[in-house]
């Protein structure tokens, strides 16, 4: 991320950058290009139709023309994208074969409507719906009937599949919106970042923009009357800035950030197979925390030791159903297959807060963090829990794999997971089916009450994660997507390191393995103090694992005891950070 020399130049840089969501990390300059979309909804206007069925005969081909150019993209990714990625495009295959908004069509046809008007009538109707949805997860499904909305109007018009030309030159993708096809179409050597005036977080643009390491910022509005075609940018995805035909001082800075990353990873590379381990021989377990197939590969390429997070959700949430049993275990034994015997922990589905599935049937909550989510979620719904589970401890027989569950909060709830682990074993028996009996069962603690009763939770487990996003937002009360109070989420909070340390403890005492996951476990001021308390692993994103593994094989734990000591005295996260920067080596 630019650092406070480019903040002191950016005051006397009369125009400043614009300034986005960041969703996919990395530094990106070149000129911009805007996407040719094509013709929109804005220009239909309404006609009377000629001849009602030669109308009907246009949409259905259009159709049926948009159908095979999604099967094509398909086809052209299908070695490259995971089935929870590929599950993308199905779901715009399906949403082309949905009966209902082929008969809408047809109905607003058979009024007197041609088949380009009946269409337009037929998609906004249905983003006014989804516009209407307070959820941002099922929000952000709009954009995708907008996407096959407008393809079969591409289509409908004679204007084909819109594709991109290949890059002569460095360049800032620019558009309104992406629909996944659009993005693989324009991915090729030159793309250097994309900026988009819409979108979100979780959208499956953003998804798919970080399993290809693309720099990514969004919501950027008006950007045709900030940014003409051919303009130099340089884009930042760590910090979500934009720098719109920059002054010198900034392109150098950028040059320098730039060169000094990749001095920083041939550096780092040179230690990507060694330890983590401390000047006096303490060993720290490095994970990544991952949520596609694709992002295995970042796991080689960064030389983790294991997987200590595979995220479930998204093959639920890119469904327009539960995925099967079937389903499941096919693809969590392509996770084990690719870990090359590296260790997986897979947690259970984790939805609700800000995860929703658009087929599931979600109370209206005022809070939905403190709600129905979760383990509560699978509780709840005993039969989608324990397909998950029979599926999870099939892929067991094919690597090394321990199973999470997440937001434990009583002895109660993993009392009636166990159990329920026990029926499916012997189901499986009965079966034949083979898998690992001697997975291991772990919780993650990101709820304050888990770690306060830490001690009578352990007996029933054989390990422990702890989830720190969630975690400091629960112990601070603080929304961690809220920027009114995104100054009070801080991991270093006096509360939090002490949570965390008695946590540690205990862990030690009764013989437990603890592993920290999530953003703190990246973030180096953390990590020491966790290395200070002698955790023997962390998880986070891949591409971190190497500077936080130099940070460690730098450091002496008999330094970093001394130091926790001492930040365990002090009284404000301001006072913790400011004594960290200057002992962490």
């Amino acid at each position: 991320m630019a650092g406070s020399k480019i903040t002191k130049e950016l005051q006397r840089d009369r125009k400043g950058p614009l300034k986005g969501v960041p969703v996919s990390a990395g530094f990106g300059q070149g000129y911009a290009y805007y996407l040719r979309e094509g013709i929109g909804f804005s220009e239909i206007y309404f006609r009377e139709a000629g001849n009602v069925e030669t109308e009907i005969s246009r949409f259905e081909e259009a159709v049926n023309q948009s159908e095979q150019q999604v099967l094509r993209v398909c086809h052209y990714v299908e070695a490259e994208l995971s089935m929870d990625e590929m599950a993308i495009f199905q779901a715009y295959l399906m949403f082309l074969k949905d009966g209902g908004l082929k008969s809408k069509v047809i109905a607003n046809i058979r009024g007197g409507h041609v088949a380009e008007y009946a269409l337009k009538e037929v998609i906004l109707n249905y983003l006014k719906t989804f516009a209407r949805i307070e959820d941002p997860y099922i929000r952000q499904r709009g954009m995708d009937v907008e996407n096959i909305g407008k393809r079969i109007l591409r289509n409908l018009l004679g204007l084909g599949d819109g594709e991109t030309g290949v890059f002569e030159r460095d360049t800032i993708l620019i558009a309104s919106s992406l629909s996944p096809a659009e993005l693989i179409r324009a991915r090729q050597e030159k793309l250097r970042g994309i900026i988009l005036s819409k979108g979100g977080e979780t959208s499956h643009v953003a998804i798919l923009s970080r399993s290809f390491e693309i720099p990514m910022v969004i919501n950027i509005p008006g950007l045709p009357e900030k940014i003409r075609e051919n303009d130099f940018l340089i884009m930042d995805g760590n910090s979500g800035l934009v720098y719109h035909n920059p002054s010198e001082v900034i392109v150098r800075e950028y040059q320098r950030l730039e060169e000094e990353r990749t001095r920083q990873d041939k550096s780092l590379d040179a230690i990507r197979t060694l330890p983590a381990e401390t000047r006096d021989g303490f060993t720290v377990r490095l994970g990544a925390n991952i949520g596609i197939l694709s992002d295995m590969l970042l796991v080689e390429r960064y030389g983790v030791d294991h997987i200590g997070l595979y995220r479930t959700e998204f093959p639920f949430l890119a469904r327009d159903g539960f995925p099967t049993e079937e389903e499941q275990a096919s693809l969590y034994r392509r996770i084990l297959e690719a870990a090359r015997g590296k260790e997986v922990t897979i947690r259970t589905l984790d939805v609700g807060g800000d995860k929703f599935l658009s087929y599931l049937d979600y109370p209206k909550e005022e809070n939905p963090y403190l709600g129905w989510r979760s383990i509560r979620v699978s509780l709840e719904m005993k039969d989608v829990f324990r397909e998950q589970i029979r599926a999870i401890l099939r892929a067991s027989a094919y690597g090394r794999t321990k199973i999470l569950f997440p937001m434990i909060s009583s002895v109660s709830e993993i009392k009636e997971i166990i159990a329920i682990i026990k029926e499916e074993k012997g189901n499986l028996k009965a079966r034949g089916i083979s898998f690992d009996d001697a997975m291991q069962t772990g919780i993650l603690a990101e709820v304050p009450a888990a770690l306060i009763i830490l001690d009578r939770l352990l007996p029933y487990v054989d390990f422990i994660s702890i989830g720190t996003n969630d975690l400091v937002q629960y112990v601070l009360a603080v929304d961690r997507n809220n920027p009114k109070v995104a100054s009070i989420y801080n991991p270093l909070h006096p509360a939090v390191i002490s949570l965390i340390a008695n946590a540690a403890e205990l862990c030690r005492k009764y013989n437990k393995p603890l592993v920290i996951c999530g953003e703190a476990a990246a973030n180096i001021r953390c990590a020491y103090l966790y290395l200070g308390m002698e955790i023997e692993g962390l998880s986070m994103n891949a591409a971190s694992a190497p500077m936080i593994k130099n940070m460690i094989r730098s450091a002496n734990l008999h330094d970093a005891r001394q130091a926790l000591q001492q930040v365990l005295a002090m009284e404000d996260s301001e006072s913790i950070g400011n004594f960290l920067d200057n002992v962490v080596p």
